[in-house]
Protein backbone atom coordinates (compact mmCIF):
# COMPACT_ATOMS: atom_id res chain seq x y z
CA UNK A 1 0.00 0.00 0.00
CA UNK A 2 1.36 3.39 -1.32
CA UNK A 3 2.48 5.90 2.04
CA UNK A 4 -0.37 8.59 2.38
CA UNK A 5 0.88 11.99 2.14
CA UNK A 6 3.15 13.56 5.06
CA UNK A 7 0.72 15.31 7.83
CA UNK A 8 2.32 18.93 9.06
CA UNK A 9 1.25 21.69 11.16
CA UNK A 10 1.60 24.85 9.90
CA UNK A 11 3.65 26.57 12.83
CA UNK A 12 5.69 28.22 10.97
CA UNK A 13 9.69 28.11 9.66
CA UNK A 14 10.89 27.73 12.58
CA UNK A 15 9.26 24.78 13.55
CA UNK A 16 7.17 22.39 11.18
CA UNK A 17 6.36 19.67 13.47
CA UNK A 18 4.40 16.69 12.03
CA UNK A 19 2.22 15.58 14.25
CA UNK A 20 -1.48 16.18 13.65
CA UNK A 21 -3.78 16.78 10.16
CA UNK A 22 -4.90 13.24 10.32
CA UNK A 23 -1.78 11.42 12.13
CA UNK A 24 -2.38 9.64 14.87
CA UNK A 25 -2.21 8.05 18.39
CA UNK A 26 -3.72 6.31 21.81
CA UNK A 27 -5.49 6.24 24.78
CA UNK A 28 -4.28 9.04 27.68
CA UNK A 29 -2.45 7.89 30.78
CA UNK A 30 -0.46 10.47 33.01
CA UNK A 31 3.26 11.08 32.25
CA UNK A 32 5.95 12.63 34.42
CA UNK A 33 6.26 16.36 34.27
CA UNK A 34 9.76 15.80 34.89
CA UNK A 35 13.32 15.58 32.62
CA UNK A 36 13.91 12.18 34.57
CA UNK A 37 13.33 8.75 32.90
CA UNK A 38 9.58 7.44 33.76
CA UNK A 39 10.29 4.23 35.36
CA UNK A 40 8.45 1.03 34.34
CA UNK A 41 6.88 2.06 30.98
CA UNK A 42 7.16 -1.03 28.17
CA UNK A 43 9.53 2.03 26.35
CA UNK A 44 12.16 2.30 29.07
CA UNK A 45 12.74 -1.55 29.28
CA UNK A 46 13.09 -1.42 25.48
CA UNK A 47 15.48 1.14 25.25
CA UNK A 48 17.31 -0.82 28.24
CA UNK A 49 17.84 -3.30 25.57
CA UNK A 50 19.66 -1.56 23.13
CA UNK A 51 23.31 -0.05 23.94
CA UNK A 52 23.85 3.59 23.48
CA UNK A 53 26.56 4.07 20.40
CA UNK A 54 27.05 6.07 17.61
CA UNK A 55 25.22 3.31 15.27
CA UNK A 56 21.98 3.07 17.56
CA UNK A 57 21.57 6.75 19.07
CA UNK A 58 20.71 8.74 15.99
CA UNK A 59 17.08 7.12 15.55
CA UNK A 60 14.44 4.39 17.51
CA UNK A 61 11.21 3.01 16.81
CA UNK A 62 9.31 0.65 19.25
CA UNK A 63 6.40 -1.08 19.85
CA UNK A 64 4.50 -2.87 22.30
CA UNK A 65 3.92 -6.09 20.71
CA UNK A 66 2.35 -8.18 23.40
CA UNK A 67 -0.13 -5.06 24.35
CA UNK A 68 -1.26 -4.34 20.68
CA UNK A 69 -2.18 -8.03 19.87
CA UNK A 70 -3.91 -7.83 22.93
CA UNK A 71 -5.61 -4.79 22.06
CA UNK A 72 -6.86 -6.24 18.41
CA UNK A 73 -8.85 -4.59 16.05
CA UNK A 74 -9.74 -0.62 16.58
CA UNK A 75 -6.51 -0.02 14.35
CA UNK A 76 -4.26 -1.12 16.75
CA UNK A 77 -3.60 -4.02 15.26
CA UNK A 78 -1.96 -1.76 12.36
CA UNK A 79 1.19 -0.85 15.16
CA UNK A 80 1.52 -3.65 16.09
CA UNK A 81 5.21 -3.99 14.51
CA UNK A 82 5.66 -0.24 14.30
CA UNK A 83 9.50 -1.03 16.02
CA UNK A 84 10.17 -3.26 13.55
CA UNK A 85 9.00 -1.67 10.49
CA UNK A 86 11.94 -2.48 9.03
CA UNK A 87 11.95 -5.85 9.25
CA UNK A 88 11.89 -8.84 6.37
CA UNK A 89 9.17 -10.17 5.78
CA UNK A 90 10.34 -13.28 4.60
CA UNK A 91 11.44 -14.12 8.47
CA UNK A 92 7.70 -14.55 9.79
CA UNK A 93 6.81 -15.47 6.34
CA UNK A 94 9.12 -17.58 4.52
CA UNK A 95 10.81 -18.41 7.67
CA UNK A 96 8.42 -18.96 10.68
CA UNK A 97 9.89 -17.07 12.71
CA UNK A 98 7.26 -16.18 15.63
CA UNK A 99 7.46 -12.19 15.86
CA UNK A 100 4.06 -12.45 16.77
CA UNK A 101 5.61 -14.15 20.13
CA UNK A 102 7.34 -11.15 21.82
CA UNK A 103 6.65 -8.44 24.32
CA UNK A 104 8.02 -5.74 22.48
CA UNK A 105 9.71 -5.08 19.21
CA UNK A 106 12.62 -1.60 19.46
CA UNK A 107 14.64 -0.64 16.02
CA UNK A 108 17.47 1.57 16.58
CA UNK A 109 19.58 3.70 14.39
CA UNK A 110 19.88 4.26 10.72
CA UNK A 111 20.58 1.51 8.13
CA UNK A 112 22.45 -0.47 7.50
CA UNK A 113 23.71 0.06 11.11
CA UNK A 114 20.33 0.19 12.74
CA UNK A 115 19.34 -3.23 15.36
CA UNK A 116 16.23 -4.95 15.89
CA UNK A 117 15.28 -6.16 18.56
CA UNK A 118 12.78 -8.74 19.27
CA UNK A 119 12.21 -9.49 23.02
CA UNK A 120 11.40 -12.80 24.49
CA UNK A 121 8.98 -15.56 22.96
CA UNK A 122 11.59 -16.64 20.21
CA UNK A 123 13.33 -20.36 20.15
CA UNK A 124 16.92 -21.00 19.28
CA UNK A 125 16.86 -23.80 17.11
CA UNK A 126 13.39 -22.69 15.58
CA UNK A 127 15.33 -19.57 14.62
CA UNK A 128 18.47 -21.03 13.35
CA UNK A 129 16.16 -23.72 11.00
CA UNK A 130 14.32 -21.03 9.37
CA UNK A 131 17.03 -19.14 8.69
CA UNK A 132 18.75 -21.72 6.77
CA UNK A 133 15.85 -22.62 5.56
CA UNK A 134 16.13 -18.76 4.05
CA UNK A 135 19.62 -19.68 2.98
CA UNK A 136 21.15 -17.23 5.47
CA UNK A 137 24.57 -18.73 6.39
CA UNK A 138 26.31 -19.51 9.82
CA UNK A 139 29.10 -17.05 11.20
CA UNK A 140 30.19 -17.44 14.30
CA UNK A 141 27.35 -16.88 16.88
CA UNK A 142 25.08 -15.23 13.87
CA UNK A 143 23.71 -16.09 10.89
CA UNK A 144 24.29 -13.89 7.36
CA UNK A 145 21.76 -12.84 4.64
CA UNK A 146 22.45 -13.94 1.41
CA UNK A 147 23.84 -11.40 -1.35
CA UNK A 148 20.88 -10.06 -3.39
CA UNK A 149 21.43 -7.74 -6.37
CA UNK A 150 19.98 -4.02 -5.98
CA UNK A 151 17.42 -3.36 -8.91
CA UNK A 152 16.25 0.18 -9.81
CA UNK A 153 13.02 -0.76 -7.80
CA UNK A 154 14.19 -3.45 -5.34
CA UNK A 155 11.42 -5.25 -3.66
CA UNK A 156 10.97 -4.40 0.07
CA UNK A 157 12.68 -6.62 2.16
CA UNK A 158 12.70 -4.62 4.98
CA UNK A 159 16.02 -2.93 5.19
CA UNK A 160 18.03 -6.28 4.65
CA UNK A 161 18.60 -5.81 1.20
CA UNK A 162 21.48 -6.57 0.42
CA UNK A 163 22.29 -8.46 3.08
CA UNK A 164 21.88 -8.31 6.75
CA UNK A 165 22.46 -10.77 9.83
CA UNK A 166 20.65 -11.94 12.86
CA UNK A 167 20.68 -14.19 15.50
CA UNK A 168 18.90 -15.71 18.75
CA UNK A 169 20.11 -14.55 22.06
CA UNK A 170 18.38 -15.65 25.35
CA UNK A 171 14.76 -16.05 23.74
CA UNK A 172 15.07 -13.02 22.07
CA UNK A 173 15.33 -12.32 17.88
CA UNK A 174 18.16 -9.96 17.59
CA UNK A 175 18.38 -8.93 13.53
CA UNK A 176 20.82 -6.43 12.26
CA UNK A 177 21.68 -4.29 8.82
CA UNK A 178 24.69 -5.12 6.80
CA UNK A 179 27.14 -3.35 8.94
CA UNK A 180 25.51 -3.04 11.90
CA UNK A 181 27.39 -4.94 16.02
CA UNK A 182 24.42 -7.13 17.08
CA UNK A 183 26.29 -6.88 20.44
CA UNK A 184 24.60 -3.62 20.33
CA UNK A 185 21.08 -5.02 20.70
CA UNK A 186 22.66 -7.46 24.23
CA UNK A 187 24.51 -4.32 26.55
CA UNK A 188 26.00 -6.53 28.91
CA UNK A 189 26.58 -3.74 31.72
CA UNK A 190 27.00 -1.10 29.02
CA UNK A 191 25.04 2.23 28.98
CA UNK A 192 22.02 2.35 27.14
CA UNK A 193 19.61 4.27 25.55
CA UNK A 194 17.82 4.42 28.50
CA UNK A 195 19.91 6.26 30.60
CA UNK A 196 20.85 8.54 27.38
CA UNK A 197 19.50 12.07 28.89
CA UNK A 198 17.44 13.56 26.50
CA UNK A 199 15.93 10.11 25.11
CA UNK A 200 15.40 9.48 29.09
CA UNK A 201 13.73 12.86 28.76
CA UNK A 202 11.89 12.27 25.86
CA UNK A 203 10.72 8.71 27.42
CA UNK A 204 9.06 10.57 30.30
CA UNK A 205 7.81 13.14 28.42
CA UNK A 206 5.91 10.52 26.25
CA UNK A 207 4.89 8.37 28.85
CA UNK A 208 3.13 4.96 28.94
CA UNK A 209 2.97 4.42 25.02
CA UNK A 210 2.21 1.40 23.10
CA UNK A 211 4.53 2.61 20.37
CA UNK A 212 6.59 5.39 19.94
CA UNK A 213 9.07 6.71 17.10
CA UNK A 214 12.34 9.41 17.58
CA UNK A 215 14.65 10.74 14.74
CA UNK A 216 17.60 12.80 15.44
CA UNK A 217 19.26 15.00 13.06
CA UNK A 218 22.71 14.72 11.77
CA UNK A 219 25.72 13.51 13.36
CA UNK A 220 27.07 15.29 16.23
CA UNK A 221 23.98 17.64 15.67
CA UNK A 222 20.26 17.35 17.60
CA UNK A 223 17.06 18.99 16.79
CA UNK A 224 15.15 16.05 19.24
CA UNK A 225 11.51 14.60 18.75
CA UNK A 226 9.70 12.10 19.36
CA UNK A 227 6.05 11.21 18.82
CA UNK A 228 4.18 8.02 20.25
CA UNK A 229 0.43 6.45 20.86
CA UNK A 230 -0.75 6.69 24.28
CA UNK A 231 -1.65 3.00 26.06
CA UNK A 232 -5.38 3.07 25.67
CA UNK A 233 -7.49 1.92 29.00
CA UNK A 234 -9.61 -0.09 26.07
CA UNK A 235 -9.67 -0.94 22.83
CA UNK A 236 -12.71 1.80 22.29
CA UNK A 237 -10.84 4.23 23.44
CA UNK A 238 -9.94 7.19 21.28
CA UNK A 239 -5.96 7.23 20.50
CA UNK A 240 -4.09 9.86 21.81
CA UNK A 241 -1.44 11.47 19.75
CA UNK A 242 1.56 12.80 22.15
CA UNK A 243 5.06 14.97 20.12
CA UNK A 244 8.30 15.59 22.86
CA UNK A 245 10.58 17.79 21.85
CA UNK A 246 13.66 19.24 23.72
CA UNK A 247 15.24 22.56 23.04
CA UNK A 248 18.10 24.34 24.16
CA UNK A 249 17.03 26.58 26.96
CA UNK A 250 13.92 28.02 28.66
CA UNK A 251 13.33 30.60 26.46
CA UNK A 252 13.20 28.05 23.48
CA UNK A 253 11.06 25.71 25.61
CA UNK A 254 8.93 28.94 26.10
CA UNK A 255 8.58 30.15 22.30
CA UNK A 256 8.57 26.53 21.11
CA UNK A 257 5.07 26.02 22.56
CA UNK A 258 4.08 29.62 22.01
CA UNK A 259 4.32 28.33 18.25
CA UNK A 260 3.00 25.01 18.80
CA UNK A 261 -0.05 26.44 20.42
CA UNK A 262 -0.68 29.33 17.71
CA UNK A 263 -0.21 26.44 15.14
CA UNK A 264 -3.27 24.44 16.84
CA UNK A 265 -5.09 27.89 17.45
CA UNK A 266 -4.92 29.10 13.98
CA UNK A 267 -3.74 26.16 11.74
CA UNK A 268 -5.45 24.11 9.24
CA UNK A 269 -5.55 20.88 7.46
CA UNK A 270 -3.59 20.11 4.75
CA UNK A 271 -6.65 20.53 1.89
CA UNK A 272 -6.80 24.50 3.74
CA UNK A 273 -10.40 23.67 4.85
CA UNK A 274 -10.98 22.27 8.38
CA UNK A 275 -9.14 24.17 11.25
CA UNK A 276 -7.21 22.59 13.47
CA UNK A 277 -9.56 23.97 16.37
CA UNK A 278 -12.06 21.90 15.00
CA UNK A 279 -9.90 18.13 14.42
CA UNK A 280 -8.05 18.66 17.60
CA UNK A 281 -10.41 20.91 20.07
CA UNK A 282 -9.05 19.32 23.31
CA UNK A 283 -5.19 19.76 22.05
CA UNK A 284 -2.49 21.08 25.38
CA UNK A 285 0.66 22.29 25.09
CA UNK A 286 2.80 21.96 28.29
CA UNK A 287 6.79 22.81 29.35
CA UNK A 288 8.36 20.16 31.52
CA UNK A 289 10.52 20.52 34.43
CA UNK A 290 14.19 19.53 34.02
CA UNK A 291 17.31 20.15 32.05
CA UNK A 292 16.53 19.21 28.73
CA UNK A 293 13.67 22.11 28.62
CA UNK A 294 11.36 19.45 27.14
CA UNK A 295 8.03 20.72 25.31
CA UNK A 296 4.83 18.09 25.48
CA UNK A 297 2.06 18.40 22.76
CA UNK A 298 -1.06 16.39 22.98
CA UNK A 299 -3.92 15.79 21.04
CA UNK A 300 -7.24 13.57 20.61
CA UNK A 301 -6.54 11.22 17.38
CA UNK A 302 -8.93 9.21 15.34
CA UNK A 303 -6.69 5.87 13.95
CA UNK A 304 -3.75 4.81 16.63
CA UNK A 305 -1.61 3.67 13.57
CA UNK A 306 -2.04 7.37 11.22
CA UNK A 307 0.50 9.45 12.99
CA UNK A 308 3.14 6.68 13.51
CA UNK A 309 2.58 5.27 9.96
CA UNK A 310 2.78 9.06 8.58
CA UNK A 311 5.70 9.85 10.39
CA UNK A 312 8.64 12.42 8.66
CA UNK A 313 10.92 14.96 9.31
CA UNK A 314 11.24 17.66 11.86
CA UNK A 315 11.78 21.78 11.97
CA UNK A 316 12.52 22.06 15.19
CA UNK A 317 14.59 24.46 17.55
CA UNK A 318 17.43 22.59 18.17
CA UNK A 319 18.29 23.86 14.50
CA UNK A 320 19.65 27.06 15.94
CA UNK A 321 22.09 25.15 17.70
CA UNK A 322 21.77 22.22 20.50
CA UNK A 323 24.39 19.61 21.44
CA UNK A 324 24.73 15.82 20.40
CA UNK A 325 22.22 13.23 21.90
Amino acid sequence: MPPRPLCRLALGPALAVLLLAGCATAAPTAAPATGAAAPGTRLLEALAHVADTDATRSAFEFSDVAALGALGGGGWAGIRYAGARRISPKLPLEAGLRIDAAGYAISAGREPRHVIVFAGGQDDATVAAGLRRLGWKPDGDRFLAPPMPMTPAPPNDGGLVPGGQARSSGGDLLVGGQTADLADAVPAGRPTLAVRPVIAALAACLGDVVAARARFAGPGYLAVAATGVRRPDTAGAKPRAVLCAATGSGADAAATAETLRQGFATGRAPTGSVPFTTLYPDATVTVLDGPEHVVRAETTEEAPDTMLSEFGGYGLPGEVGQGEV
